[in-house]
C-alpha cells in the first residue's frame, strides 16, 4: 500500500514539474519578447511599430482586407481591392490562414498592426511550449533543462531574421508536434497527432509545409536506420507513413488544390533547374552563422540564420565525445547535420529544398528544421550530465573555443563580425563555469539551475534585441488612413457603377487592401505573371511578384477604369489634367477622372488583329491603341538634348509630361525641376516617369545616377483631346449599364453596335464563368491579360461569376480526408473495445 501511495505521489510530482516546465517554456519567451517591444517603444509603449519589408507592404494590408471581409461577410474567393482583382483564396492560403485571424472580427480597423504584433508574440511563446512538449515526450524527462532549449528554439536566429513573416511562424509552432507525431508513427503509436499537424502545417502555409514534407522524406530514412529497423519493419512504416501523409494532405486539399491550379499563372512558377554545382560559402563560414549578435540575413544573399544558443557548441562536442551513445547514432546525426549544411551552401540542394525554385530573398527558409535538430541533439548530454566527467566538460569546451579562435582569423565577413566571436567566447566561458560549478559537491544545484535559466534568458534576449525587431514610426504609416477610408467609402453614395481608385501618394502597392478601395496595384506572391508583362508593355511599374499604377498615363487610368484619384494636397492643375474635384476634408482630396472607360467594353476583331502591343516602347504601345482606332496619337514626342549621362528639354507648350528611359540598365534617374529635384528609382521595371504638369518655357534636366552610360530618354506630352476621342469611340461601340456587382458576381447590360470581343478589365482567370443572355460562353485572354469573350451585335445581359478553380474538388477531398481520419479513430476505438470485451 505504501509503495502505491509513494508511486502515486511520484507521478503527481512529475506532472507538477512538467506543468512548470511547460508554463516557463511559454512565459519566458513571451515576457522577453514583450520586454523587447517595450524597450523599442512599440505602440502602446511608444510611437513605433514593427512593420518592415513585406510585413509593411503585404501582410498588414492583406490582414486588413481579411478583417474587412469578415466584418462585412464578403466572399473569401475574390477581391477587387488588389491588382485589378485577384483570386483571394490563394492569397488567403499563403498569408492569412492562421486560426488566430478569426479574431480580427472583434478588432478595431485602426489596430490591425497591434493585433498582428500580439499574435506574433503568442506564436513565439507557443513555439517554446511545443518545443518543450517534444523534448519532454521524446526523452521522457521533466527536467528544467528543457526550458533552455525551448527558449533557444523560440528565439532562434531563424525567428530573429524572419519573425515578420508571420505566416511562417505557424509552422515553427507546429513543427515540434509534427516531428513527435511522425516519430510516433515510426514507433507504431497512434497516428492522429501526425495526420492533424501535417494537415495544419500545409493549411497554415503550404510553402513552408511543402518544405517540411521534403524533410520528412529524408528523415524517414534517417530515423529508421537510426532505430535499426528491419527491412520488413521499414516497409510497413513506409506504407503507414505514406497512407497517413496522404490523409494529412487530403485534409489540406481545400486550399492546396486551388493553389496548385493558380500557381501556374504566377511569376513564381517560372523556374529552371541549375545545370552546374556551386558552393556559396565554406563550412567555417556556416559555423560563423551560429554565433550570437551575427547580422541576420533576409535579403538576396544566401547566408543562413543559424543562431541557437552558444551552449550548443560545447554540448555538441560533448555528445560526439560521449561513450554513452552508439557510434552509429552519432554518425547518423553527423550526416544529417552535414546534409543540412550542404543544403545551405550548395546551389542545387538549395534549389531543391525551396520547392524547385531559388528563393527571391529570404534565404535558407528551411533552416528552422536544422535549428530544431541541433537543439534536440545538444540536450542529450545534459540529460545524462551526472555521468559526464569534469575532464569531458573541459575538453568539450576547449574544442569549440579553439575552433572560434581559429575562425576569428578566417572569418572576414560583414555577416560575421569579430564582436560575435568575442561574445561567443565570453558566453562560453560563463557556461563552462556554470557546468563546472554544477559538478561541484559544494554547490546548491537548484540555485545554479535558476542562475542558468536567467543567463539563458539574458543571452537569448540580448541576441534578439541586437539583431531583430526593427521599427518605424507608426503615425507616419497611419497618416490620413482614416480620412482616406472615409472619403473613398463615400464614392458609393455618388455612383452605383464599378470603379477603381488610385492613391497619388502611394504607401504600398497593396494600399487598396489596407484602405478598402478597389485598386489596380498588387505586390503578392500570387500576382498574375501576365499582369507583370501587361503593365510593362503599357509603361507601368512591374516586377516578378508585383505590378502597380506607378507610371500610368490618363489613358492607362482610363483603360483600367481608375475613375477616382486621392491626393493628400489640393491639385492646382486639376482642370488641365482632366480631373474634377468631388470631395475633400482639407487633409485628403478626391478627384474624378473625367474620361474613363467602363469595366467592360467591346473591341472588334479587326482592332485586336491590328493593335501592336509588342513594340517594347510603352508610349508607342499607347499610341498604337489610338492609331488603330484612326484617332491620332495620345503621347506626342518632344525634342530632347542628350549630352552623355545627362539630358534636357524645354517645354514648348504647357501640359502633362512623361519620360521614357530606353536603357533598362539605368535604374535610377534624377529629374531637376526649376525649383526642386526628384529621384526616380527601379526604372529597369519599365515604367514611364510621371513628370507632371509643366508650364510653357520650363527647362528640365535629367541625370543618370546608375552608371556612366548615355542617358537615352524620350519626352512626351499627353494629348487629352485624343483620349476623349478614344473613350467616345469605345463607348459608341457598346453601351455599358451596370445592374449589380459584388466580388464573385457581376451583372450588367451591354448594347453592342459591332460584334467583337467583350473585354473586361479583370485579369483572365480560369475561375470565371461568363453567361451571355443565360448561355455559358467560352472565355479568352485579351491583350494577353484581360478577361474576354465573344459577343454579337445587339442587346445582351452579361453575368460573370467566380469560383476558384479546384476549390470544389479540394473541398470534397478535404471532407474525404477528415472522414478517413474519423474512420481510423472509430476503427481503432472499436478494436480496443472488442479486445477489452474478450478479457475475463
Amino acid at each position: 500500500m505504501k509503495n502505491k501511495i509513494k508511486s502515486a505521489l511520484t507521478i503527481s510530482e512529475k506532472k507538477e514539474k512538467e506543468r512548470a516546465v511547460y508554463l516557463l517554456s511559454f512565459l519566458l519567451p513571451l515576457i522577453m519578447f514583450v520586454a523587447i517591444l517595450i524597450s523599442k517603444h512599440v505602440f502602446p509603449f511608444g510611437g513605433k511599430c514593427i512593420l518592415r519589408t513585406d510585413f509593411y507592404h503585404q501582410y498588414l494590408p492583406f490582414h486588413a482586407e481579411l478583417q474587412n471581409k469578415l466584418k462585412n461577410f464578403e466572399s473569401l474567393f475574390y477581391t477587387f481591392k488588389v491588382g485589378l482583382g485577384t483570386n483571394f483564396i490563394t492569397l488567403f492560403a499563403y498569408y492569412l490562414v492562421c486560426p488566430f485571424n478569426i479574431l480580427l472580427i472583434i478588432v478595431g480597423d485602426n489596430y490591425v498592426i497591434e493585433f498582428i504584433t500580439v499574435v506574433l508574440t503568442l506564436k513565439i511563446a507557443l513555439s517554446g511550449l511545443t518545443m518543450s512538449h517534444y523534448l519532454i515526450k521524446r526523452y521522457d524527462t521533466d527536467s528544467f533543462i528543457v526550458i533552455f532549449f525551448s527558449i533557444f528554439y523560440a528565439m532562434s536566429g531563424y525567428v530573429c531574421a524572419y519573425y515578420w513573416n508571420i505566416m511562417w511562424m505557424d509552422n515553427i509552432v507546429l513543427f515540434p508536434l509534427l516531428m513527435l507525431g511522425f516519430e510516433d508513427v515510426q514507433n507504431g503509436k497512434k497516428p492522429y497527432l501526425y495526420i492533424i499537424t501535417l494537415g495544419l502545417s500545409i493549411l497554415c502555409n503550404y510553402y513552408i509545409g511543402t518544405i517540411t514534407c521534403f524533410f520528412f522524406i529524408i528523415y524517414f530514412v534517417f530515423y529508421n536506420v537510426l532505430k535499426e529497423k528491419k527491412v520488413k519493419e521499414i516497409g510497413i512504416n513506409l506504407l503507414k507513413t505514406a497512407g497517413y501523409s496522404l490523409i494529412g494532405v487530403l485534409i489540406s486539399a481545400i486550399l492546396l488544390l486551388p493553389i496548385i491550379f493558380a500557381f501556374k499563372t504566377t511569376a513564381s512558377s517560372d523556374s529552371t533547374f541549375p545545370t552546374k554545382f556551386k558552393e556559396y560559402f565554406t563550412i567555417i563560414e556556416v559555423i560563423g552563422r551560429h554565433l550570437p549578435f551575427t547580422t541576420v540575413e533576409n535579403g538576396i544573399e544566401n547566408w543562413p540564420n543559424l543562431y541557437s544558443g552558444v551552449a550548443c557548441f560545447p554540448l555538441l562536442a560533448m555528445y560526439f565525445l560521449s561513450k554513452k551513445y552508439k557510434t552509429k547514432e552519432k554518425v547518423c546525426y553527423a550526416v544529417l547535420l552535414l546534409f543540412f549544411i550542404a543544403t545551405f551552401s550548395i546551389n542545387v540542394l538549395d534549389y531543391i529544398f525551396h520547392v524547385f525554385k531559388y528563393p527571391n530573398s529570404l534565404p535558407c527558409r528551411h533552416s528552422f528544421i536544422y535549428t530544431f535538430l541541433l537543439l534536440t541533439i545538444s540536450i542529450k548530454p545534459l540529460l545524462k550530465f551526472n555521468s559526464v566527467k569534469v575532464k569531458d566538460i573541459t575538453l568539450s569546451f576547449a574544442i569549440p573555443i579553439c575552433l572560434l579562435i581559429f575562425a576569428e582569423k578566417s572569418l572576414k565577413s560583414e555577416k560575421v563580425g569579430y564582436y560575435s566571436i568575442y561574445a561567443a567566447l565570453i558566453i562560453m566561458l560563463i557556461y563552462l563555469i556554470i557546468f563546472l560549478k554544477y559538478k561541484s559537491k559544494k554547490t546548491d544545484k537548484n540555485i545554479l539551475l535558476y542562475v542558468a535559466v536567467i543567463f539563458v534568458c539574458f543571452e537569448a534576449f540580448m541576441n534578439m534585441y541586437q539583431t531583430s525587431i526593427s521599427t518605424i514610426n507608426r503615425d507616419d504609416y497611419m497618416k490620413h488612413t482614416q480620412n482616406i477610408k472615409a472619403i473613398t467609402a463615400g464614392i458609393k453614395n455618388i455612383t452605383n457603377d464599378f470603379y477603381r481608385v488610385e492613391r497619388a501618394e502611394m504607401k504600398t502597392k497593396d494600399d487598396g487592401a489596407f484602405l478598402h478601395f478597389p485598386s489596380s496595384s498588387i505586390f503578392s506572391s500570387s500576382a498574375y505573371a501576365d499582369g507583370t508583362a501587361f503593365y510593362k508593355k503599357f509603361g507601368m511599374e512591374a516586377s516578378t511578384n508585383a505590378y502597380s499604377i506607378t507610371g500610368s498615363t490618363p489613358f492607362t487610368d482610363s483603360l483600367l477604369s481608375v475613375k477616382y484619384k486621392v491626393f493628400e494636397k489640393e491639385e492646382e492643375h486639376a482642370k488641365a489634367l482632366n480631373l474634377r474635384e468631388i470631395a475633400n476634408d482639407e487633409t485628403v482630396y478626391m478627384y474624378q477622372n473625367i474620361e474613363t472607360m467602363p469595366l467592360s467594353f467591346v473591341l472588334t476583331e479587326d482592332f485586336l488583329k491590328d493593335f501592336d502591343i509588342t513594340s517594347g516602347n510603352p508610349a508607342t504601345v499607347q499610341n498604337n491603341f489610338s492609331r488603330t482606332l484612326k484617332l491620332g496619337t495620345m503621347l506626342n514626342k518632344k525634342n530632347v538634348e542628350i549630352t552623355g549621362t545627362s539630358a534636357s528639354f524645354k517645354t514648348d507648350e504647357e501640359g502633362d509630361y512623361y519620360v521614357f528611359v530606353r536603357d533598362k540598365g539605368i535604374k535610377e534617374v534624377t529629374v531637376n525641376y526649376p525649383t526642386t529635384s526628384k529621384s526616380f528609382k527601379n526604372l529597369n521595371r519599365g515604367y514611364l516617369i510621371e513628370i507632371g504638369y509643366l508650364d510653357k518655357d520650363v527647362e528640365m534636366s535629367f541625370r543618370n545616377d546608375t552608371n556612366d552610360d548615355q542617358l537615352l530618354i524620350e519626352v512626351f506630352r499627353f494629348n487629352y483631346e485624343t483620349l476623349k476621342k478614344v473613350v467616345n469611340a469605345i463607348n459608341a461601340n457598346a453601351y455599358f449599364e451596370m445592374k449589380s456587382f459584388r466580388e464573385t458576381k457581376i451583372n450588367y447590360n451591354l448594347d453592342v453596335n459591332s460584334k467583337g470581343v467583350c473585354t473586361v478589365s479583370l485579369p483572365y482567370d480560369e475561375g470565371f464563368t461568363v453567361k451571355v443572355d443565360g448561355k455559358k460562353v467560352e472565355i479568352k485572354k485579351v491583350m494577353d491579360f484581360m478577361l474576354g469573350f465573344d459577343v454579337e451585335k445587339g442587346k445582351h445581359e452579361i453575368v460573370i461569376t467566380y469560383m476558384p478553380k479546384g476549390f470544389v474538388l479540394g473541398a470534397v477531398l478535404s471532407t474525404l480526408g477528415i472522414l478517413l481520419l474519423v474512420g481510423i479513430y472509430v476503427f481503432d476505438k472499436y478494436k480496443i473495445i472488442k479486445i477489452l470485451k474478450k478479457q475475463p
